[in-house]
């Protein structure tokens, strides 16, 4: 955990310091997000292991350089299993450097960066029962940050289309490969499973250039 707060303050650092060098904008936006985990061995079939995908989205603001998106925001995540049903919520921080392609009537640009998604709290309700798990709980269900955060690597691709000369829309589709580690995968791990994490996310936005 330390190596990824570690790794995001430096990429904050010099996300701030593009901000400072170019024209900046800033804006909200929300997402529609899948979040997915695969398990195999080599020796047998563990894929009842496997979580349903969490579903859900969130919403953010973000702000702009050219070269560079800083977002924070919240997002909200669910699934149900056997009449159970669970929903996740996390704060949201990212990073993405972007390379514009300007093609005239909107500018086109590939997205490669960092989301870091830390858990906050979950709920799990059947039949009118209710639990409500906070982040302090984790210790005591003998879990950490790493076994329900998202540390996600993402690669994706974005357009501005400007309305007027300031204001304009942002759709973009980021995939990534969710970095983070807890102590129940380590389980895992020593039983030689292998563990495949991954987020699929498409983005609305609109934003303000200055």
């Amino acid at each position: 955990m330390k190596k990824i707060v570690a790794v995001m303050v430096i990429f904050l650092m010099c996300g701030a310091a593009v901000f400072a060098q170019f024209d900046l904008s800033a804006g909200l936006g929300g997402n529609f997000g899948v979040a997915m985990v695969s398990y195999s061995h080599k020796d047998y079939d563990v894929s009842s292991l496997e979580p349903n995908p969490l579903i859900g989205g969130g919403f953010h603001a973000f702000f702009d350089a050219t070269y560079g998106t800083f977002k924070v925001g919240m997002g909200f995540y669910g699934e149900e299993d056997g009449g159970v049903t669970t929903t996740v919520n996390y704060f949201s921080l990212g990073l993405l450097g972007k390379f514009p392609i300007n093609l005239g009537a909107f500018t086109l640009y590939p997205l490669l960066g960092f989301e870091y998604n830390i858990f906050t709290s979950m709920k799990m309700s059947q039949s009118g029962f209710s639990l409500e798990i906070k982040r302090a709980d984790l210790d005591i269900m003998g879990m950490d940050g790493g076994d329900v955060d998202m540390f996600v690597l993402q690669l994706g691709v974005g357009a501005d289309f400007f309305i007027g000369s300031n204001i304009f829309i942002r759709p973009a589709i980021l995939w990534g490969i969710d970095l983070s580690s807890g102590k129940y995968e380590k389980q895992l791990k020593d039983q030689d499973i292998t563990i495949f994490k991954h987020k699929l996310d498409v983005v609305l936005a609109v934003g303000y250039k200055f």
